[in-house]
Formats: structure tokens, C-alpha cells, sequence
């Protein structure tokens, strides 16, 4: 996850990530193994793939036309 220097102290492998929405209170935890896992997987939805590529978007995870 290269890119973004708000990202350069994200932890790797099986640390665990806090992922905080302020729209709505929920909080999850979950590694960064599991979560890159799921990132790189294939959505089931046209809509979940979308949410993905966004996410490795913000990431800075996709390469520039």
C-alpha cells in the first residue's frame, strides 16, 4: 500500500487495524492480513466490486492511466 503518506505506518500481516466510520457508529478490527485478503478477492456484486476498487483507490492501490 504504497502511495499515500498517510498510509506509510499501516501494519502488515496479522496486526490488528481499527476502521472507524463517523457517518455511522460502528467500529471493526480486523488484520491486515484478512483485510487485504478480502480486498483482493472478487466481489459478488457489481456494487461490492465497485466498493473494492474504490477502497484501493484511496489506498492509492490502482495504477494510474
Amino acid at each position: 500500500m504504497q502511495g499515500k503518506e498517510w498510509i506509510a505506518g499501516i501494519p502488515e500481516g496479522l496486526n490488528p487495524v481499527k476502521v472507524c466510520v463517523t457517518d455511522i457508529p460502528i467500529e471493526h478490527t480486523v488484520t491486515m492480513k484478512d483485510f487485504c485478503r478480502w480486498l483482493n478477492s472478487t466481489g459478488l456484486s457489481p456494487k461490492d466490486q465497485m466498493n473494492r476498487y474504490k477502497i484501493k483507490e484511496i489506498l492509492g492501490m490502482v495504477a494510474q492511466r
